[in-house]
């Protein structure tokens, strides 16, 4: 590709990811409308491009070869091919590990910010195995258990706000190396104490945290790898510490896409799905 398609690929990547608030159930959810892309583009690059066609074909192009995006609908809605995920930090020894060795710490359940963790009741059908076999096999997968917690999410304020110091820390958005001997898999929310016999608790929390649209990694591994694509740093992030995150990101893999004029709100297609 040219120096020109490389800067749109970019973009389009920056563009998806900036609006993956929209994706709930399927993969079509994950999917952007192709004139925000276009929006997206002439917003960032205002001097590159006059007219929307000319970009649209780009995008086209660009979607044909890189391999990165797939389009859909007719060709009106844009998506990754391979997920997404961010986490949010605000301690830049964390982040700098993150970013510099391309990996993320798993915790015990018990270091997780919910106390009620993996403590929903177990209802179990004792026609194949003794009571005791079945609680004392639950209690043993919670013990072991190491867990990373990440978002499908960006643009929630409430995880700006509880994760990233109000907005004065990064985002990092990464895909997960596949490997094996880790489970990834989305939590499900659910208003009531009692689960299944064949639930895991773990993937199971309370519906007050639905609004974190958390994904879960399950692993016996101190750290997961994973591929950092794009580091979006917070609006109220000061500007000494954005210059210091730009460096150091570019020092480290000129790949990162940094996003450093974020702003947290809901984007011009809020409906589009509904």
């Amino acid at each position: 590709m040219s120096e020109e398609e490389r800067t749109i690929e970019r973009l389009i990547y920056e563009a998806l990811c900036v609006s993956m608030h929209y994706h709930d159930k399927s993969d079509e959810d994950l999917a952007v409308p192709i004139d925000f892309v276009v929006l997206y583009i002439r917003g960032k690059k205002k001097m590159l491009f006059k007219e929307s066609d000319k970009i649209i074909k780009i995008i086209f192009d660009i979607s044909s070869k890189s391999g990165m995006f797939k389009m859909s609908n007719g060709n009106k809605l844009i998506s990754l091919t391979k997920s997404v995920y961010f986490k949010f930090r605000d301690n830049f020894e964390y982040i700098n590990d993150i970013i510099l060795n391309n990996r993320l710490h798993t915790a015990k359940y018990t270091d997780l910010n919910d106390p009620y963790e993996g403590s929903k009741t177990i209802i179990i059908d004792y026609s194949n195995s003794s009571p005791e076999r079945v609680v004392g096999f639950k209690i043993a997968q919670i013990h072991k258990a190491k867990i990373c917690a990440l978002s499908k999410t960006l643009n929630n304020i409430l995880l700006w706000a509880h994760y990233a110091n109000s907005c004065k820390g990064v985002a990092i958005g990464f895909e997960i190396k596949n490997i094996k001997g880790i489970e990834v898999k989305e939590i499900a929310y659910k208003n009531n104490d009692t689960i299944e016999k064949n639930d895991n608790p773990l993937f199971l929390k309370d519906s007050v945290w639905e609004y974190e649209k958390e994904v879960r990694i399950l692993s016996k591994r101190a750290y997961i790898p994973i591929k950092v694509k794009i580091v979006i740093l917070g609006q109220r992030m000061k500007p000494h510490q954005k210059n210091i995150m730009r460096k150091l990101i570019s020092k480290i893999d000129k790949n990162i896409i940094i996003v450093d004029n974020y702003e947290c709100k809901m984007l011009p297609f809020d409906n589009v799905f509904t």
